[in-house]
């Protein structure tokens, strides 16, 4: 008996982990000795991208697959997946899925594709993180929001033009770079692609009564509609819906030098005339008539117009893009940008009448959260152009329209982020019943090239910068569409990127340090893109926060306390943030988030990247802290004390230029001149400690 048992644990020791693994595997009861069979629609894009995620996962666990055509199944099959319709499950909700158990098979449950392929993303999820089918929750879920966008900015005839943007006119052409990032927003559960651009519709068609207002030849035009058909096809068949965002009276410049009339620049001085608008309305018309696969359209109300009145405004778009849309041979979606300055009410007085939407496709109505930094505080504060924009959903609450709030990032384009509980509290606290969903996106950015990070880098194993973000889109995504999706779902895809389990060290960390982005962009006031930008600690003067600038500095969060109004510390603020509880809690969780990605140790070169940047958020946090307190001192006539703050601040600061230093490149930024770094505000740094002892 004994020799027995040295035989087998002999035997054992013999095996390979995947030996071993494909030995547990087989253990599991759904699995057995067979294939899993997985019974889809294989004529459908959708179904057949969900059930590829169902193979990968099981592919992990060394167990094989097999997609069976529906057709063809025989109805024993260990996942099934079956679209019926609302009445014979009143609780399923467009794009929502239900995950059901019966006997030793899963059923998968859902009213459109949509809802079949999340529900299979769901189910391969699971597999992964329970190592199997044993314990495969049966749930239902639907959508909180029915619209979950990515703005994406055209570089072609672009909002703003400079270096950064314009690195992306090649890439954003590419159709193998849209396959790997509508894969992705399919992954996110993002189902919105809009695309904005001053003047779009000479990329897509000759006008007819305007065929000059295009300046590519038969052949080049030929080559953009082979783009945009093969573009909007991609994104239906992964559930996801296309608009184009024209902005508004600007045209083309061969428009201009063809029929001697408009302006075709971002600051134009708003002329429109009778030929203008007459091209205007048949290009939208024709737009949308060549382009079955583009879901919808959008104006913008601002630039271009901004001599112009409210009346003014929706008058011109009531005769140019309403009744170029009603004319077309097809209904259309619409998004209407709320009006950038002035009073709303004619704006929704116009949406209220336009006659364009259904109760089942309301316009939507997209306003700027925060304006242009809405990764600062969940409270609304402000629009763009003033007050909050409140008359589009008050006195009366819509019923053509819902709102849509638009979160711009143009405070982080070079560290990653990653904070689900900023993301859970926005939407607990702006997810009223007049809000259809949200967009997520920058003005400043063009996420397709990376030209942040070193090239040739050890760390490189991403070919866009959409890649590199991924734990953004992942978060924004799945939130919006179930905001109870937990931590584990975004440790699990840690887990799968990198090895030794570290996926819960890597969600905390980075919630710990890029809590620092709301914590300082909460400290200050704001307004357009460039009037902030957090992680380079720049403010309002388009420089270096300095000193002066931070103690006189009148927070936008309404629960922060300025370091004026603190003045001694004497006073009681009751439940509000002081600014050394904000510089405790920033030493707190920036100090922890370092303690646990020390704590890790890979020779994975693309985690030890990830790893760099939660340092530089934390080092940034730190340097905000000491800064905070040396505020505090002066204010206070605590002059030794401030300095000793200040020297820290400078430490903190070093140290965020040597992790950075280390991959990140300098690299064009729009809100400043040239090419930029951290380094390069390190003589004002250190200058500060001078400026310390001269007060």
């Amino acid at each position: 008996m004994i020799n027995k048992i040295r035989v087998g644990i002999f035997l054992l020791c013999c095996l390979t982990f995947g030996q071993i693994n494909t030995i547990l595997a087989k253990s599991d009861k759904y699995t057995g000795n067979k294939k899993v069979s997985i019974a889809i629609d294989k004529s459908s894009p959708m179904e057949v991208f969900g059930a590829s995620k169902i193979e990968a996962a099981l592919k992990k666990l060394n167990i094989t697959s097999q997609i069976i055509d529906k057709s063809v199944a025989k109805g024993k099959e260990q996942i099934q997946l079956k679209i019926v319709s609302q009445n014979s499950d009143s609780e399923l909700k467009k794009e929502g899925y239900r995950i059901g158990k019966s006997g030793d098979s899963f059923l998968i449950t859902a009213i459109d594709q949509s809802g079949a392929m999340y529900g299979l993303m769901d189910f391969a999820e699971q597999i992964e993180m329970q190592k199997g089918f044993k314990t495969i929750s049966e749930k239902l879920v639907n959508p909180r929001f029915a619209f979950r966008a990515v703005k994406y900015n055209l570089p072609w005839h672009s909002y703003r033009e400079n270096e950064s943007l314009q690195a992306n006119d090649e890439l954003s052409k590419d159709l193998n770079m849209w396959r790997d990032f509508l894969d992705m927003m399919a992954e996110d559960r993002l189902n919105v692609l809009t695309l904005w651009g001053l003047h779009p519709f000479p990329y897509m068609i000759k006008a007819k009564n305007f065929p000059k207002a295009t300046p590519f030849s038969d052949a080049e035009l030929a080559e953009w509609k082979t783009f945009w058909t093969s573009l909007f096809k991609m994104a239906k068949e992964r559930g996801i819906e296309t608009y184009m965002i024209n902005w508004n009276i600007i045209v083309s410049k061969s428009f201009i030098e063809n029929y001697g009339e408009g302006n075709s620049g971002l600051w134009a001085d708003g002329k429109t005339s009778p030929k203008i608008e007459q091209y205007t309305r048949e290009s939208v018309t024709q737009v949308i008539n060549e382009y079955p696969d583009l879901t919808g359209l959008g104006i913008t109300l601002g630039e271009a117009m901004q001599k112009w009145n409210g009346v003014q405004m929706t008058d011109w778009v009531d005769k140019t893009i309403f009744d170029g849309i009603r004319a077309a041979d097809r209904k259309i979606k619409f998004i209407y940008r709320a009006a950038l300055s002035g009073n709303h009410q004619p704006h929704r007085d116009l949406i209220d009448s336009s006659g364009i939407d259904t109760p089942e496709n309301p316009i939507i109505v997209e306003l700027k959260f925060n304006w242009s930094h809405a990764h600062s505080t969940t409270t609304l504060i402000k629009a763009h152009g003033g007050g909050t924009g409140s008359q589009y959903w008050e006195n009366p609450a819509p019923t053509h329209h819902k709102m849509a709030w638009m979160i711009r990032n143009e405070d982080f384009f070079r560290l990653r982020w990653g904070e689900p509980d900023f993301i859970r509290e926005h939407i607990k606290v702006n997810g009223q019943d007049y809000v259809g969903g949200y967009f997520i996106g920058s003005e400043c950015l063009i996420p397709a090239k990376d030209i942040y990070h070193k090239p040739n880098h050890t760390h490189l194993n991403w070919k866009y910068e959409f890649e590199k973000q991924w734990l953004y889109y992942q978060q924004w995504g799945r939130l919006l569409y179930d905001p109870s999706t937990s931590d584990a779902v975004f440790a699990n895809a840690f887990n799968q990127r990198f090895s030794g389990n570290i996926g819960s060290q890597m969600v905390e960390a980075y919630k710990l340090s890029t809590r620092t982005t709301q914590r300082i962009a909460q400290s200050f006031n704001f307004t357009w893109d460039h009037s902030f930008y957090t992680e380079g600690f720049i403010g309002n003067k388009r420089t270096f926060i300095k000193l002066d600038e931070l103690i006189e500095a009148k927070p936008i969060e309404p629960n922060f306390i300025s370091i004026k109004e603190f003045g001694d510390g004497s006073k009681s603020f009751r439940s509000k943030v002081t600014p050394l509880q904000l510089a405790a809690a920033l030493e707190k969780d920036n100090q922890q988030a370092l303690n646990i990605v020390n704590s890790i140790s890979t020779s994975d070169e693309t985690l030890k990247c990830e790893i760099e940047d939660v340092k530089a958020w934390a080092y940034l946090g730190l340097y905000f802290a000491k800064k905070i307190r040396t505020g505090v001192a002066l204010n206070q006539n605590k002059k030794a004390d401030a300095l000793t703050y200040i020297t820290g601040a400078q430490q903190h600061w070093r140290a965020l230029v040597k992790v950075t230093d280390e991959h990140i490149q300098p690299s064009h930024l729009a809100i400043t001149d040239g090419n930029w770094h951290w380094k390069d505000f390190q003589d004002e740094v250190d200058a500060e400690i001078e400026w310390v002892k001269n007060q």
